[in-house]
């Protein structure tokens, strides 16, 4: 049975994955000033009172090498920052 259910595991979160990457194709992000293509790669890091949007140690996806909460670390204040391309509009 454990290897069926981790099997069912990776095979949902595969389906879930595509339609996340389908979903983001559809609603590509276009520049502030209306055209079309936008460089993700420029931009900066900006403060968001929503984030963080899940708890990473209750998130089985996240590895122990990198789950900064349970390693110790004391601040949760570098989770509400999210990235922001410049001359983009994000969905």
């Amino acid at each position: 049975m454990g290897n069926r259910f981790r099997r069912y595991c990776w095979v949902s979160f595969s389906w879930i994955m595509i339609l996340c990457i389908h979903q983001v194709r559809l609603s590509e992000p276009v520049q502030s000033d209306g055209s079309g293509s936008c460089d993700y790669f420029k931009g900066k890091w900006v403060f968001d009172k929503t984030y963080p949007l899940y708890n990473t140690s209750a998130c089985p996806f996240i590895e122990n090498e990198f789950d900064c909460q349970a390693n110790g670390r004391p601040d949760r204040f570098y989770l509400r920052y999210r990235w922001q391309p410049t001359d983009c509009i994000l969905p």
